[in-house]
């Protein structure tokens, strides 16, 4: 079952369970907080760290998102039912307008394709066309 917020005017699906997901093998050892626009917390981070300190666990901010999020450090790998024990802790908070892992997902290319033998990344360097220099001829000097 998934609930519903609205983040930057647009309507975001917000699951209620990460232990159904796929989130990361090994576990989760960050989550992304958002809160909601007018709150304490989404605009100072003294607020943020105080409704983290808040939640049962060993758990700290490492820092502000350019959106606007919290990023929260849980201290060690989460997964299961330990993982949505605390996003349900941090969706029983008001002001809390998403709760999501931080997942760092990596883009591998194999350079045996044709898209990527053309773009440079794994082909050989050419040498730039440029027109030869003015005044500078190649004949030997006598």
């Amino acid at each position: 079952m998934a609930g519903a917020a609205t983040v930057g005017g647009l309507a975001v699906a917000i699951p209620t369970s990460f232990a159904a997901q796929e989130a990361a093998p090994g576990g989760v050892t960050r989550l992304i907080v958002g809160y909601k626009a007018g709150t304490a917390e989404a605009r100072s981070n003294d607020a943020a760290v105080q409704a983290v300190d808040g939640i049962d666990g060993d758990f700290g901010v490492a820092r502000r998102l350019g959106t606007g999020a919290v990023l929260v450090d849980l201290g060690g790998a989460l997964g299961g039912s330990a993982l949505d024990a605390v996003v349900r802790s941090f969706q029983a908070d008001a002001d809390v307008a998403y709760v999501q892992p931080d997942i760092r997902f990596t883009a591998m290319a194999d350079p045996r394709t044709p898209t990527t033998a053309s773009s440079g990344t794994t082909s050989r360097p050419r040498r730039a066309s440029t027109p030869p220099a003015r005044g500078r001829s190649r004949r030997a000097r006598a």
